[in-house]
């Protein structure tokens, strides 16, 4: 059977494609084929959710900053244009829990979150970069730096047996030990949306350490980019699990 679509002629039963005819290359794919990451339909290649939006970035060299500015006012930016502000929209689930949020997308997303904050994490790193995510190159940091972070607070604590006032040295380099690798994604995605100046990245550093201001900036980020940028599970069910890219290792610093 064979119809007629645009001018082009398509076979509906093709044994060795079901989708008849490739189609011309100014038409858009199947639905169910997976697209290229960081397509403009990469909110398709995971979860179903919010479709985000094509946002114009602003052009032109990085504008002058302080390095301690905070940068909280994300209105209508990110690739979302929904991350809003600081403070003010922390408690907005849409649309990084679906749009309009659901039940079940909340307790995804909130059981991610909580359950597989690494994993969360460094999906997110990547999806700042545009890259592909893969565990050598974007889980590796987390890895490595609580690595770190352990062997420090283990010989500090050994100190604090004998002067106890260390332990709360030991207490605060546990408690802020991912710090850089989050402000680092803070960071990235502001260079990625063009918000703020490179040179504020101390106030990146700044609204991760305080613990009044990360558990927003972490809602904020989210809220800034589709779902499939911080769906590290998703990715994982579609695509399997790409465990080293050597054309992005060691690449974890956007450019404005």
């Amino acid at each position: 059977q064979e119809r007629n679509m645009g001018g082009q002629t398509m076979c509906a039963n093709d044994d060795h494609n079901p989708y008849g005819a490739p189609p011309p290359y100014n038409q858009a794919p199947p639905y169910n084929q997976v697209p290229h990451y960081n397509s403009p339909d990469d909110h398709t290649l995971l979860k179903g959710g919010y479709a985000g939006q094509n946002q114009q970035m602003p052009s032109g060299p990085p504008p002058d900053g302080g390095i301690c500015d905070l940068n909280c006012d994300w209105t209508n930016l990110g690739e979302t244009g929904e991350a809003g502000e600081l403070y003010s929209d922390c408690l907005q689930c849409e649309p990084c829990c679906g749009d309009p949020c659901t039940i079940t997308e909340g307790c995804y997303c909130f059981l991610c979150s909580i359950c597989c904050g690494c994993c969360v994490s460094a999906k997110m790193l990547a999806y700042s970069l545009d890259q592909p995510c893969a565990c050598v190159n974007h889980c590796g940091p987390f890895c490595a730096l609580l690595c770190i972070v352990a062997m420090i607070a283990s010989g500090l604590g050994v100190l604090a047996s004998y002067y106890p006032s260390l332990q709360v040295t030991v207490n605060l380099v546990n408690a802020c030990g991912l710090i850089p690798l989050y402000a680092l994604i803070r960071y990235n995605l502001r260079m990625k949306f063009k918000i703020g100046s490179p040179d504020s990245w101390l106030g990146d550093c700044f609204i991760m350490c305080c613990i009044c201001t990360e558990p927003c900036a972490a809602c904020q980020d989210m809220r800034s980019m589709p779902i499939s940028g911080w769906d590290w599970l998703g990715e994982c069910q579609q695509t399997g699990i790409q465990c080293y890219d050597p054309t992005t290792c060691g690449k974890l610093c956007a450019e404005y």
